[in-house]
Parts: C-alpha cells; structure tokens; sequence
C-alpha cells in the first residue's frame, strides 16, 4: 500500500510541478505519419488548445517587452508635465538620464539573456518564467515609487534584465511546448504579445 501511496503522490506531484511537454504526434503515437490518423480530432483540438493557452499566458512576458520599449516616449512626456512619482517624490531627469531611460534596456538585456540561458538549462522553462514575472511585476512598482533618479534607471536596467531573459526564455518554452506541425504558428503569439505591449 506504502508504494501505491508513494507511486500516487509522485504522480501528483509531477502532474502539479511539472507539467508534461507535449511531444511531436509522431514520438507520442509511434513510429510515423499514418499514426496521425490514430489521433481523435477532438483530443488533438483539445491539446492544441491546451498548448496554444500556455504559450499565450507565456507571452505576457513579451506584452511587457513592448511596454518597456515603448516606455521612453511616454516618461518624457509625463516627467515634462509632472515630474513626480505616486509619492509625489520630484524626480527631475537630465538630458543624459533621458538617453539612459532608453539606452538601459538594451544593455539589461543583454546581461539578462545571458543569465535566462543559464536559468533555464538548470531550472527550467517553468521556473525561469516564473523569475521572468517576478522581475517586471517589481521593477515596474519600482519605477512608479522610485526615489530619485538614480535609482529609477537602477531600475530600468533591472527591467531591461527581464525583457532579454523572456526573449529567451519564452521562444525556448513556445518551441518546446508545442507541436512539430503548429510550432510556427505558436511563435507567433509572442510578436502578437509584444506588439500589443506597444
């Protein structure tokens, strides 16, 4: 009973904490294209559906790619009209602190890609998103509550940081996921994602 008990919890637990990457039709149902036919259209709608609201969920990361580059416009705009945090803490930028605002996300990035290569070949896709989340949700609080400048482009890099560990981790948890034969479709909910962000 003890290894029915056992045997049932690391069952649950692998189903809960690691979610199965689907396989190609091909290596799940045999060796090639006529086990295709095997497959219920209703099961293979069901899994694409399944996929395509992981990968969706997944790209949320990349909408606040899109909301990270398009950023500098709007903090020019707002900080000439009311220079304040929700605070109300004066935060006054210098023509160079401006060129920062845009320029840090480029150079967080590609520290941040680098690390997420890292994370994700020893972690995992699941827990580097997870990471990738994280990151945004506080430095997008950290800029709204920055108390000075520095600190607000501290935090733009950090920001930066996430939008290059999404780029990466996200294409490799898209690719992965999906199947051999929508995959190009799939990879284009991410570009959707991002240029909504915009």
């Amino acid at each position: 009973i003890s290894s029915n008990i056992a045997a049932m919890e690391k069952s649950i637990e692998e189903t809960l904490f690691y979610p199965e990457v689907t396989k190609p039709l091909s290596m799940e149902l045999g060796t090639g294209k006529d086990d295709l036919k095997c497959e219920d259209t209703k099961v293979r709608r069901l899994r694409l559906l399944k996929q395509l609201l992981m990968v969706s969920c997944a790209s949320l990361c990349y909408w606040s790619v899109g909301m990270a580059f398009a950023f500098p416009s709007v903090v020019a705009s707002d900080l000439d009209m009311h220079n304040t945090t929700i605070f109300q803490t004066h935060i006054a930028l210098t023509e160079t602190q401006r060129d920062f605002v845009g320029a840090l996300v480029p150079i967080g990035g590609f520290v941040g890609s680098w690390v997420a290569g890292w994370t994700n070949a020893k972690y995992g896709r699941r827990f580097s998103l997870f990471m990738v989340a994280a990151d945004y949700f506080f430095s997008w609080i950290g800029m709204a509550v920055a108390p000075s400048s520095t600190i607000f482009l501290l935090i733009r890099f950090f920001n930066g940081f996430g939008c290059g560990s999404s780029m990466v981790t996200v294409i490799t948890y898209v690719v992965e996921l999906s199947d051999q034969d929508v995959r190009g479709s799939m990879l284009t909910v991410p570009q959707i994602s991002q240029m909504a962000g915009e």
